[in-house]
């Protein structure tokens, strides 16, 4: 793993239920329906096991991606 994934990969635990990222998933899912129902971002993590959501939400994801740091963060 390069080093900048691993970077990503040791922060993810305290990024993915700070309280920054409970906001922005507040946020996305005012806009993007698919992303109601989650708690913090590792709920939307563990969706990737729902074959009837996992895409959806990965969508959604990819839409917010282009203007949102934490959404591209959250598809990595």
């Amino acid at each position: 793993m390069t080093p900048i994934l691993q970077k990503l990969d040791r922060e993810w635990p305290q990024l993915a239920t700070s309280p920054e990222a409970r906001r922005a998933l507040i946020r996305w899912a005012n806009d993007h329906d698919e992303l109601t129902g989650f708690t913090d971002l590792r709920d939307v993590l563990e969706s990737r096991h729902n074959p009837d959501r996992c895409y959806d939400v990965l969508h959604a994801l990819a839409r917010l991606a282009a203007t949102d740091e934490l959404a591209a963060r959250t598809i990595l």
